[in-house]
């Protein structure tokens, strides 16, 4: 159980259905994001063991991570290692929601940020050129960066093989726009099924695996008829969260308005009152009325 909101619904569902559920949550300590979780729980008279992996979860597991890892996977994601043999035998099963953001919070369309005046706001729009773009696979492929946050795959690699790799890529990517021709007639489409048409390829995978090196896992993401239903879902519901937001808001109050581990917020805060709720912050703290931000703590 995370601070977020993804594994909270998930919990909240579970627990309609199945008795003695206990939750645990991975963390270098107790943390805003363990205690976000812990408050959760609490709240749904569950329990919740907090895995405390410290300040270098990687001091021991370099090999075997190195061993269950391919490339095409984050390293750091093997944290579930950590989660000692023995200990994880008073489990039966573990169940974790890896990659529902993807699926139904629309993570993966490419959205701008809307600024006022220059100002940051918490108002977004989706990318208008993926609507009128004639090469998707190159649109894809440029906003790339976007999909891997800071890295530009462009400035990490040797320039004499950037060449050889572009010409792969976009084979491959052609390939795959190809196929998703095939199944959707909308450009957003398109692209949510280039970014998962393979979801062993998303980067969640490899915290499933490492997971299942200690205790027996089923996740979310990875179950064919709720991969079925995304590709059925137009991703114009999926953006802006509107999907999402229509189940979360089924969720009890004592558990949806509990902020989240990921910005300290309510996830159901609307656009402007988190814009003015930033700019309170930032004079607050600048006329050092306020010592450290209430955002992402």
């Amino acid at each position: 159980l995370s601070g977020g909101v993804d594994s909270r619904s998930i919990l909240y569902k579970l627990n309609q259905i199945k008795k003695n559920i206990t939750t645990f949550t991975f963390a270098p300590s107790l943390n805003n994001e363990a205690k976000v979780a812990k408050k959760v729980t609490k709240n749904l008279n569950l329990k919740n063991d907090l895995i405390a992996f410290g300040k270098n979860p990687y001091k021991n597991l370099i090999k075997e991570m190195s061993l269950l890892n391919s490339m095409i996977y984050e390293f750091d994601h093997s944290l579930f290692l950590n989660l000692d043999k023995k200990k994880s035998k008073k489990y039966e099963l573990s169940t974790s929601g890896f990659g529902v953001d993807s699926f139904f919070q629309g993570l993966m369309i490419p959205f701008k940020q809307i600024k006022f005046y220059s100002l940051q706001t918490f108002y977004y729009k989706v990318d208008s050129e993926i609507f009128y773009t004639k090469n998707l696979t190159n649109y894809f492929i440029k906003t790339f960066a976007y999909r891997l946050k800071t890295d530009d795959y462009k400035k990490i690699i040797n320039n004499k093989k950037l060449e050889k790799l572009n010409k792969k890529i976009k084979k491959e990517f052609r390939i795959i726009f190809q196929l998703g021709k095939k199944l959707f007639n909308d450009n957003i489409d398109i692209y949510n099924f280039m970014c998962l048409n393979n979801p062993s390829r998303h980067f969640t995978y490899n915290n499933a695996l490492s997971m299942n090196q200690r205790i027996k896992n089923t996740c979310i993401m990875y179950d064919n008829d709720l991969i079925e239903y995304y590709y059925s879902l137009p991703g114009k519901i999926m953006a802006f969260k509107k999907i999402y937001k229509a189940y979360y808001d089924h969720i009890p109050s004592n558990i949806k308005n509990i902020k989240t581990g990921n910005d300290n917020k309510r996830y159901n805060q609307s656009p402007l009152m988190k814009t003015i709720d930033f700019y309170v912050d930032k004079i607050l703290r600048t006329l050092r009325l306020r010592k450290k931000t209430t955002f992402y703590n």
